[in-house]
């Protein structure tokens, strides 16, 4: 890519100018134009410029028909009626009101500020997809092409979203942007979100243009290789002192389990001590029994000979004391 021409901020006379300008710097080879409404202004602006493929998508059914007929005469330009987001939804509120420009999801209390009379029509539930997704299956053959996408709408960051991978290949976004939040706040539609999202993606603001009310206006982001290359350093960086805390995180995880498992340990080891001294001093005991039963049992063996004895010495005086009884009685017959 060239080097960029335009400084931060520079200030146009519209959007379209920026636009021409840009054109030089990083040709358009085929445009995602969402907001489009009727296809009258944008598809002027885009023969204008000699934009050879464009895509023009609007949410809103009733201009799908004059969409259509915006297209009809250039054979790469295409239409779609479809209200797109940062998900796929079956069903989402979208509101019609006094004001065309106004149409959309955003409740009509938050656009006042803009339009102080503006009136809600009708409330129309429509299906809503992904950009990504919708390329990929209804216009796979200029999905690798687009490179300019231009949100004429409000809130633009879930658009952005959508995009998914095709951000990547975007050279220029150019959206509608709340510039003073204070006069009027629409989430996902302020200068800083759009900022905050686009710059880390590698993408610099180089022209602003403003509307009609102070608080509302058109910016141009266009990729700055150098700034994306600092943004993917950035992110790479990140990542590594996500991992490096990560771990540092696990490893000392692993070393409070490894001090928790040593302390088990050595609380197991000294229940092992404490038990295995219990176990000696509960066998000197046993022993201990063993042998005061032995010798007990010894005494017993000892008086019971002792017993015999007696008992065996008595029987003998027993005896001679017959025999004595009987020597006796036979003197006394004499």
């Amino acid at each position: 890519m060239e080097p960029l021409t335009l400084p931060v901020n520079q200030p146009l006379a519209s959007v379209s100018a920026g636009l021409a300008v840009m054109r030089h710097v990083t040709p358009p080879q085929c445009v995602i134009h969402i907001g489009a409404g009727n296809g009258g202004i944008a598809g002027r602006q885009w023969k204008d410029l000699a934009v050879a493929q464009v895509v023009m998508i609007d949410a809103h059914p009733a201009v799908a028909d004059q969409l259509a007929n915006a297209v009809a005469e250039a054979p790469q330009w295409h239409s779609a009626s479809l209200l797109l987001g940062a998900d796929e939804a079956e069903s989402v509120p979208f509101l019609v009101t006094s004001n065309p420009s106004a149409n959309g999801c955003v409740p009509i209390e938050r656009l006042r500020a803009l339009w102080p009379n503006l009136r809600e029509l009708e409330t129309l539930k429509l299906p809503q997809r992904r950009l990504d997704q919708f390329l990929d299956t209804s216009h796979p053959q200029l999905a690798a092409q687009a490179n300019w996408l231009v949100i004429d709408c409000f809130p633009a960051l879930p658009i952005l979203a959508g995009a998914g991978r095709y951000l990547d290949q975007l050279d220029l976004v150019c959206s509608r942007a709340i510039l003073n939040p204070e006069l009027l706040d629409v989430e996902g539609s302020s200068m800083a979100e759009l900022t905050a999202y686009l710059t880390p993606q590698g993408f610099r603001q180089v022209a602003l243009s403003e509307g009609l009310h102070p608080a509302l206006g058109d910016a141009i982001f266009v990729r700055d290789a150098q700034a994306k290359r600092a943004a993917e350093r950035q992110a790479q960086l990140a990542t590594l002192t996500q991992e490096r805390d990560a771990q540092t995180t696990l490893a000392a995880e692993r070393l409070a389990q490894l001090a928790t498992l040593t302390q088990e340990r050595d609380a197991q080891t000294t229940l092992a001590a404490e038990r295995q001294a219990q176990l000696a001093t509960l066998t000197q005991e046993r022993d201990a029994q063993t042998e005061l039963a032995a010798g007990r049992q010894a005494q017993l063996a000892t008086l019971a000979q002792e017993r015999d004895a007696q008992t065996e010495l008595a029987a003998e005086r027993q005896a001679q004391l017959a025999t004595l009884a009987q020597e006796r009685d036979a003197q006394t017959e004499l």
